[in-house]
């Protein structure tokens, strides 16, 4: 190397070796010299290192062939100086090789050895990596004689280690974006993660998240994009039959890695989609579960990327964690719709119960109608709704219910003569109308479209109100924005349309029969009045006739043959008859207008029974048949009216006289029941019988168990009704039991009542 190149750190060859005029070098000293310097040739002829040999006093380095050959510079084209050396280091090492590293080592008599690794440009113009490590000689005074150093071709081991730093980073990058994408919930969120971070590992410009849509597997949309695609993530849609590299991964279910037949497209959509989005190439990833494609990665370049295997695998990675995210997102989202699905069915069937609580309450059509209305509005976040009911003649509506603009007032009356209304569209049809938009409805209904419009309205639904295919009238909803109506929503609103509609129903069945009682109360008051009134006109000239009779039996008049006496006796017996059936109906009458009152006291049942004996005796002892009061085991009280049991138990025991033969056996008994909260009287006979299927008609008024004309009994018919009435009237019940052939037993049950303590009273 020439002295002037480094004039400082190198010393000329005069500094560097004593002059000629110096003493010269021991003998010793030379010949050692000389000797090492032959080893060292020979040894590296024989092990071909790349060694060099640097004369620190001329500045001569001496290069091996081995090391010339490594950087494929024949012996010939090397220059032999140090200088040479370093003009084909990278600029990027130069610095710290030359000045730095060399140079700076003969220099420091500190130091004897120096190792670094730099890169070295190949004759070929390729970058090698070297290690080099070199040694200097001093002299006695610490000057450098001479750099003897070895270098060795690196380059597979650097290749190496930065292909494990790369496969590392690679490893990074999958943790983290497993650890992020554990985080996501949904198909946004994971795509959110993704795509980022897949243009930041794939050196991409651009990248997009395919899926296959639910209504339609044939058919990929995009969740979302980032770099050019961004603008495609709004719902942008592409056939898998496209010819497209990402719709050509899920199609094949194989990744796609930017071949020269997509670098290159010559389809229509594929340059519209490179002009888009700036990507000319596309390397496209199916997301694969469980055998299945939900979609793409899709990685957009300007030009074809180079990928190679270890970049693949790394990609298929990235795109296999991200279709795991994908399908687990849409279990946590259905998982999550299930629920809330759930929850509005839930709440829609409380919703439907609350309505059912309220429409029994309700008796009149107005009040279902605004309960209906109420609900429905609630139901569906409806700004308005009106409901309007079809009147008797079946040719005018009439609107009840309204909440907000409900297009006409409350109880107007319009003509079903109008058309192009939604309302009565529905209603003649008795199908629900939907309408979502305003320019629907101008389609369909012009002529409401306009006084919607004015009223801010651009959604309406419209419910008949049927029932057994007869409608009633119909429920409208409106909204202030588009709407619209979803299934859920649409059998929300059917089913409170249907309980509406029975409602409705069931007020009108209800006012019917409210009329009906009315109308039938007031023909029984009538009746009972004309009863009562005639009952009176009647009994006051029989009253008189009966007494007539009496005095002319008393011969007040003048004597009376036994004939006449006779016949004095037949027609007194023929008015009492007459006045005991006037009594009945009059009786029956009080009972039907309520107008029968009740003083209840504890009775003595055994006091009851003995009372009625004396009454009936006459009539026992005519036909010969027994009659018995059977004894109390125990003291019994009913809480009764003693007029009315007298009543009740005559009734019963004439009867029982008048429909057992002759020589037959009547029977009065007495006990508790219930565990003695209640107490029951009986009447028992052997006469004919009841047959089974006229037992309770006998409590009809005017009802007799014989009703032909040629009956042996007579009566009016009203003595059991009378009898039952009278008994339910004091909290009891008069009941019967029957054999045909056998006899009847009549059963009359009162409140037990406390026995009076006279002493306490005293």
């Amino acid at each position: 190397m020439p002295a002037e190149r480094y004039p400082s750190e190198f010393p000329a060859p005069h500094d560097s070796v004593p002059a000629p005029s110096a003493p010269p070098m021991a003998p010793d000293v030379e010949v050692a010299l000389a000797r090492s310097e032959e080893r060292f040739r020979l040894a590296t002829r024989a092990i071909g290192g790349f060694v060099y040999d640097w004369d620190a006093r001329t500045g001569r380095v001496e290069w091996t062939g081995g090391l010339l050959e490594t950087i494929g510079v024949a012996p010939s084209e090397a220059d032999p100086t140090i200088d040479w050396w370093h003009g084909r280091v990278h600029p990027d090492d130069a610095a710290r090789v030359g000045a730095d590293g060399h140079v700076d080592l003969l220099h420091d008599p500190t130091r004897t050895s120096y190792e670094f690794e730099y890169r070295v440009r190949h004759r070929d113009g390729r970058w090698l990596w070297v290690a080099d490590r070199m040694h200097v000689v001093r002299d006695t005074e610490g000057r450098p004689v001479r750099a003897v150093g070895g270098v060795t071709d690196v380059t597979a081991r650097r290749a190496a280690e930065a292909a494990g730093a790369a496969r590392a980073r690679r490893l990074d990058r999958l943790r983290e974006l497993g650890a992020a994408l554990a985080r996501m919930l949904t198909v946004s969120e994971v795509a959110r993660a993704v795509l980022p971070r897949a243009v930041a590992a794939a050196s991409a410009t651009v990248a997009l998240l395919l899926l296959r849509t639910a209504d339609d597997p044939d058919l990929l949309e995009a969740v979302n994009g980032v770099g050019g695609a961004a603008h495609l993530a709004a719902g942008w849609r592409l056939p898998i039959a496209s010819s497209l590299a990402v719709a050509r991964a899920v199609r094949e279910g194989v990744p796609v890695w930017g071949d020269a037949r997509d670098a290159a497209p010559a389809a229509d959509e594929a340059r519209a989609l490179a002009a888009a989005t700036g990507a000319s190439a596309w390397v496209a990833l199916p997301l694969r579960v469980d055998g299945r494609v939900l979609g793409t990665l899709a990685l957009g370049y300007p030009a074809a990327p180079e990928v190679d295997d270890e970049r693949r695998e790394f990609l298929m990675g990235f795109a296999d964690q991200c279709a795991l995210a994908v399908a687990r997102s849409r279990l946590v989202e259905a998982e999550r719709a299930a629920r809330a699905r759930a929850e509005r069915a839930l709440a829609h069937t409380q919703r439907l119960q609350r309505l059912t609580a309220e429409l029994a309450r309700v008796p009149t059509p107005q009040e279902v109608a605004e309960v209906v209305l109420r609900e429905g509005t609630a139901a569906v976040g409806a700004a308005t709704g009106s409901v309007s009911l079809l009147g008797p003649d079946g040719d005018t509506m009439t609107t009840v219910a309204s909440i907000g603009w409900a297009g006409r007032g409350l109880w107007e009356r319009y003509s079903l003569a109008a058309s192009g209304s939604p309302g009565l569209e529905a209603l003649r049809s008795r199908v629900p109308v939907f309408v979502a938009t305003p320019q629907e409805l101008a389609a369909r209904f012009p002529a409401a479209a306009a006084s919607a419009a004015a009223a801010g309205l651009q959604a309406t639904a419209v419910l008949p109100l049927a029932i057994g295919g007869r409608a009633q009238g119909y429920v409208s909803l409106s909204w202030s924005a588009p709407h619209a109506v979803t299934d859920e929503e649409r059998a929300l609103l059917e089913a409170i349309a249907a309980q509406g509609a029975q409602a409705l129903e069931r007020a009108r069945l209800l006012e019917a029969e409210r009329v009906a009682r009315a109308e039938a109360d007031a023909a029984n008051r009538a009746k009972s009045d004309f009863l009562a009134t005639m009952s009176h006109e009647l009994r006051t000239p029989i009253n008189a006739a009966l007494g007539y009779a009496e005095l002319m039996a008393l011969e007040v008049h003048g004597p009376v043959t036994p004939a006449q006496g006779d016949a004095l006796a037949r027609i007194r017996r023929s008015q009492l008859a007459l006045l005991s059936r006037i009594n009945d109906v009059l009786s029956f009458a009080k009972l039907e207008a309520r107008r029968v009152s009740f003083d209840l006291q504890p009775l003595d049942v055994a006091q009851l029974l003995a009372d009625v004996e004396p009454l009936v005796a006459p009539q026992v002892a005519a036909k010969a048949q027994a009659f018995a009061i059977t004894p109390l085991v125990q003291p019994l009280h009913a809480q009764a009216d003693a007029e009315r049991v007298s009543q009740i138990l005559l009734n019963l025991v004439s009867n029982a006289v008048k429909f057992t033969p002759p020589g037959g056996r009547i029977a009065l008994e007495a006990s508790s029941l219930d565990e003695g909260r209640r107490v029951a009287i009986r009447v028992r006979d052997t006469g004919r019988g009841i047959p089974a299927d006229r037992l309770e008609s006998v409590f009809d008024p005017f009802v007799q168990v014989d009703a032909t004309l040629t009956r042996e009994q007579g009566g009016t018919g009203l003595g059991l009704a009378i009898s039952r009435e009278l008994a339910r009237g004091m909290g009891g019940d008069l009941t019967v039991e029957s054999v045909p052939g056998e006899g009847s037993t009549f059963t009359l049950t009162l409140p037990r009542g406390e026995r009076r303590n006279h002493a306490a009273h005293a």
